[in-house]
Formats: structure tokens, C-alpha cells, sequence
């Protein structure tokens, strides 16, 4: 990290980010509305992918019936690794007599808060803990819900779970610790992030992989644009605290497509719908693009002189000198903050963040 001289500005973060355009692919199929009869079971139903595997998974959860059988002739592996199955459980077991499967799954408390909040008669299944987790996940959902706005309902509840919530890799993985409790690990992000999503009826998954190498989870959504975005929580959080204690959050790992997440995340492309290229979707609906260095730091002071204590926007274009230069210019100026600093990356372009004290 560079640094310059601090008085007003205690940190410039350059953090890139891209979102993407994208195909429209099937996704798991919408859930009926509230107080309608859970879907119905096909124990008989013989199957030739993962496309249809999916929705025969699905009914299976939303019954919270953990075993069910099939028909498939080919790998139940690859089958399930091919399909959106940590939707639902992180185990499984399998058995297999002459193309006849049984499948067990043991399902997320993720899964059986949003099978009874979908269906009422299925709550009386819950512990009373995880009904206690229902309620509060009603809550978040009342709280953050944008009507007619999956996007702005989208940014709510991943500002709501970055600020509420702390990251604690030794803590359980279950999404009712981190509602209840305030902290968990990635597995609990992801299926908190899907549980509310889900509740809105807005189209997601957890997608499971590596970041930087070691085992990670993160969640895919669809806007109602069609496009489906990245989005890891988990990474966002902790979030930056300013000298008044407020909360500052990051957009960093928000909105992602494949290109930009594979970056430093890896998982398996084959099973999930393809996220394309849209550059910065995110700050471009914030009004807070920028093609540059000048009007970005007009907008930056603007916000400072207002009282915010901080600002965040994108570049469309970065040169670590040129930025540098423009900087100064602005300390130099004296209409701003006295000096910062910021972490140089390669890429050409992304957000800055900037944090004043």
C-alpha cells in the first residue's frame, strides 16, 4: 500500500469489480405461493440430466422429505455435482439397484426454514430455534423488500447482512447461528444470502468452490433484467468502520460476472447458469461511473463537504502515476482531503473507495 500524508481522508481503497450480462438459462423452478399444498412427488420418475434432476430435488426439499428415488442410468456423482444441490443440503447418500436411486439428503437449516415459510404446515417441523431464526428472517425480508426493484431489494439485503452480520471461520456453519447469534462462516452467508432471496422469490443459488484456494461458498442471483451476477458476501464483510463507529460498506465482490470472479474464485462452470460481461452495472445505476480522474474527485469533495464520510465509485480506466498525479492535484488544491492512500492493482480498471475521516 502507498501512503501520503492523512488529515481528512483515511483511506483510498482501488478494489476491482465487474458485472456482466448474460444468457437467460433455466433456473430452479418458482416456488408456489404461501399456503398453497407442497408440490407433489414422482418416486417413479426417471431422469437423463441434472436439468431434470433439479426441480425432482426441489419438490423433494420443499416436502422436507430427505429421501426420495429415481431412475438414472449414469453417474449419481456427476449428477449431483452438475446440479444445484448445495441449494439444499451440503451431505448426502446414494444407493443404486438396477437404475433405481435412493437419495438421501440431509437437508440445511437454510432449506427447512424456506420450505416452511413457503408452506405453513410444514412450521410445526421446525425446533424452536429454527422458528425463532423464521421469524427473524421475515423480518430482514420486511425490512429490505424494494417493491418492483429486485436490484435495490438485492443491495438491502447484502448491506443488511455485511452490516449486522461478522465472518467467524471457526463458527458453525448453520444460517441460524449467523441470524441469531450475529456471526457465522461462508456456508452460512450463502445460505442466509439464498434464504432471503428465495423469500422475495428472486432467483438464486449457492455455488460452492475455492477462493484463493481454500474451500469457499458464494451465491449466484438473477436480476429481473435476466442476467445473473456473483455475489459473496462473505468477502464484503468486515466492512470498514469510520472514526464516528458508522458503517462504511463495500461493493467489492457485489455483482460479479464469471470473468471477474473467476479472478480468485473457482467452481464448477458446468452447473451453473453463464454469467457474461456488462462492465460496473452496479455503479453505473448509482450514478457513480466515471470516465474521469477529474469528475470522479468533483464528486468525491462534493460528498465530503456534504457531510459524508465516505465515497465510492468506479473508473472505467486507472494508471496507478496518473492517479497518483491527480491526487495531489487535489490536496494541492486545498478544497478536499489534505492526503491518502490506496492499494495499486494491475487491472485497468475498477472502484475506488474512498474513506475521510
Amino acid at each position: 500500500m502507498t501512503f501520503l500524508s492523512i488529515r481528512h481522508c483515511a483511506l483510498i481503497s482501488l478494489l476491482m469489480l465487474a458485472s456482466c450480462s448474460t444468457t437467460k438459462p433455466q433456473h430452479t423452478p418458482a416456488a408456489p405461493a404461501e399456503g398453497k399444498v407442497n408440490p407433489t412427488l414422482d418416486s417413479g420418475q426417471t431422469i437423463t440430466s441434472a436439468q431434470q434432476f433439479n426441480p425432482l430435488m426441489h419438490r423433494a426439499a420443499m416436502n422436507l422429505s430427505p429421501s426420495f428415488t429415481f431412475r438414472y442410468s449414469g453417474s449419481i456423482e456427476a449428477l449431483i455435482r452438475n446440479s444445484f444441490w448445495n441449494d439444499y443440503t451440503d451431505s448426502y447418500k446414494a444407493t443404486k439397484h438396477n437404475n433405481k436411486v435412493t437419495l438421501t439428503l440431509e437437508l440445511t437449516e437454510g432449506t427447512r426454514l424456506l420450505a416452511a415459510h413457503r408452506f405453513p404446515n410444514l412450521e410445526s417441523q421446525l425446533s424452536a430455534r429454527e422458528k425463532k431464526a423464521l421469524r427473524l428472517a421475515r423480518d430482514i425480508v420486511r425490512r429490505c423488500e424494494v417493491k418492483g426493484s429486485d436490484f435495490d431489494t438485492i443491495v438491502k439485503l447484502h448491506d443488511y447482512l455485511t452490516h449486522e452480520y461478522s465472518t467467524d471461520l471457526s463458527s458453525t456453519r448453520d444460517v441460524c447461528t449467523l441470524l441469531l447469534e450475529g456471526k457465522g462462516n461462508c456456508w452460512a452467508y450463502s445460505q442466509a444470502m439464498h434464504l432471503l432471496l428465495q423469500m422475495l422469490d428472486i432467483p438464486s443459488h449457492i455455488v460452492t468452490g475455492t477462493a484463493n484456494g481454500s474451500n469457499h461458498a458464494w451465491n449466484i442471483v438473477r436480476l429481473n433484467n435476466g442476467e445473473w451476477y456473483h455475489i459473496d458476501t462473505t468477502w464484503d464483510d468486515p466492512i470498514v468502520r469510520n472514526h464516528d463507529g458508522g458503517n462504511v460498506e463495500s461493493h467489492r465482490f457485489f455483482l460479479l460476472c464469471d470473468e471477474h470472479m473467476g479472478i480468485d474464485h473457482s467452481w464448477n462452470h458446468a452447473a451453473f447458469p453463464r454469467s457474461g460481461h456488462n462492465h460496473a452495472s452496479y455503479f453505473k445505476r448509482r450514478n457513480i461511473y466515471f470516465s474521469s480522474y477529474d469528475d470522479f474527485w468533483k464528486q468525491a469533495i462534493r460528498a465530503y463537504w456534504q457531510g459524508d464520510m465516505e465515497f465510492e465509485g468506479w473508473l472505467s480506466h486507472f494508471d496507478e502515476a496518473a492517479f497518483r498525479e491527480s491526487m495531489q492535484q487535489v490536496i494541492q488544491s486545498q478544497k478536499g482531503p489534505r492526503g491518502c492512500s490506496w492499494i495499486p492493482l494491475s487491472r485497468s480498471e475498477g472502484a475506488v473507495r474512498v474513506l475521510f475521516e
